[in-house]
C-alpha cells in the first residue's frame, strides 16, 4: 500500500514538473514593420512582457531604443533614423536573463538589392469564365523593412 502511494505521488510530481518545464514562455520576434515617416517600429510577437527585468530593444548598435509600447504581442520603439544606413541589422529584444527570455533577428532596412534573374515559365492555366469587374487599390509605399530571420 505504501509502495503505491509513493510511486503515485512520484509520478505526479514528475507530470507536474515536465508542465510547468514546458509551459515556460519564450520572447519571440515574428514581423517587424519600420514607419519612416513617423521614425518608429513595429515589432510583433509573442511574450515580451514575461519579466520581471524591464524590456530591451537594439538595432545592431542602437542599442535600449525608447519603447513607447510594451505589451505581450507589440513593441513600438523609436527608430534611429537619423545616420543608420540601409543594410541587414541584428534586432534583439530582452526581458532578462536567459535564452527564453532573449530573442534576436536580422533585418533588411531599405534596399532588398538588385533584382534576380527570371526564372522558369510556369505551367498554363485554365481559362475561367465570369468573374468579377473589380479594380486595383491604390499602391501602398514604396519603403520597406523585412524581416529576414525564421517564418513561423
Amino acid at each position: 500500500m505504501m509502495r503505491s502511494f509513493i510511486c503515485s505521488t512520484l509520478a505526479l510530481l514528475f507530470v507536474i514538473s515536465t508542465q510547468a518545464f514546458a509551459a515556460q514562455p519564450e520572447v519571440t520576434i515574428l514581423e517587424v514593420f519600420v514607419d519612416y515617416d513617423n521614425k518608429t517600429m513595429a515589432i510583433m510577437g509573442e511574450n515580451f512582457d514575461i519579466g520581471p527585468d524591464r524590456t530591451t530593444v537594439s538595432l545592431g548598435v542602437y542599442g535600449n531604443l525608447n519603447i513607447t509600447t510594451n505589451i505581450s504581442t507589440l513593441l513600438v520603439v523609436d527608430f534611429p533614423a537619423i545616420g543608420l544606413q540601409e543594410g541587414v541589422y541584428p534586432l534583439a529584444v530582452s526581458s532578462g536573463p536567459g535564452p527564453r527570455k532573449n530573442d534576436e533577428e536580422s533585418i533588411t532596412i531599405g534596399a532588398q538589392g538588385p533584382q534576380g534573374e527570371m526564372g522558369d515559365e510556369g505551367a498554363e492555366g485554365h481559362c475561367r469564365t465570369g468573374g468579377s469587374n473589380r479594380t486595383a487599390g491604390v499602391a501602398g509605399s514604396t519603403r520597406t523593412a523585412r524581416h529576414t530571420g525564421r517564418t513561423r
